[in-house]
């Protein structure tokens, strides 16, 4: 009984689990590969990959992110913002516990997310996210945001080979008043799918994150005259943590905005 579950020990355990998947819609599927070694095919004449740690990774309305193997399908991980927990913990209810309609619809995780990869070679000759000779890491970030099931943005590590070591980078939480000093609080929902790419940043080549500045749920009603300029703009994100520096992954860097007065 989720509304009123027990408190004795034993019984949690031999409670039959729930499980259900919701829909995924807008968050388009996407491969995480962290392990492969490519060869050339003489007789084909195009490289051929083998030894590989494929994933899938997307989001669904139940407001979870899904990580699942790219060959058995069988879940590695499944990643729960708490803002879903919080916002719409009746998707994670049976369906028929639920009520409201086309009015009360769950978006969850409806974003579309992107990867950026770094391979190095190990020991086997393997290309890999993980550990490689001379003390070289690899990396395998992915980002994404929530479409209409929010205004958040995330980042996750996965460099680990399995992906068994998931870890949060960082999450940005747009709220607030809008203002020149509150440039998140001007934002919309997370519809944009992260470009990932790298800038002079105080003379530091810097990873950074671009996404637009959103969508305005006004607009779901037709008679909507909107005069706060929500989303109307460009964002960067520090994508990584500055070496060596207080620099951190999700500072915001730089922002260009109807609402913005410099």
């Amino acid at each position: 009984n989720v509304t009123n579950p027990s408190t004795d020990m034993n019984t949690l355990k031999t409670t039959p689990e729930f499980r259900q998947m919701g829909a995924a819609m807008h968050s388009q599927p996407i491969l995480v590969t962290n392990k492969g070694k490519l060869k050339f095919n003489t007789t084909t004449k195009i490289m051929d990959s083998t030894n590989r740690e494929d994933y899938v990774l997307f989001g669904t309305t139940q407001g979870l992110l899904q990580v699942v193997d790219a060959k058995t399908g069988k879940e590695k991980f499944a990643f729960v913002p708490d803002e879903m927990v919080i916002n719409q913990r009746d998707a994670f209810l049976k369906p028929e516990s639920t009520s409201g309609g086309t009015s009360k619809l769950y978006y969850g995780i409806d974003g579309p997310w992107t990867t950026y990869t770094e391979y190095v070679i190990d020991s086997s000759g393997n290309l890999t996210v993980g550990n490689g000779k001379g003390n070289q890491k690899g990396v395998q970030d992915v980002y994404g945001g929530l479409r209409m099931g929010g205004k958040s943005y995330y980042a996750l590590d996965l460099r680990d080979i399995d992906i068994d070591s998931p870890k949060l980078k960082f999450h940005i939480d747009p709220s607030g008043t809008c203002s020149n000093s509150n440039p998140l609080g001007c934002m919309g929902q997370s519809w944009s799918k992260p470009s990932i790419g790298f800038v002079n940043w105080g003379g530091k080549r810097t990873r950074v994150m671009f996404v637009g500045g959103g969508y305005d749920m006004g607009y779901e009603d037709p008679a909507y005259d909107q005069t706060s300029k929500e989303g109307a703009g460009v964002y960067m994100f520090r994508a990584e943590d500055e070496k060596g520096s207080t620099g951190k992954a999700g500072d915001l860097l730089w922002w260009s905005s109807a609402n913005a007065t410099t």
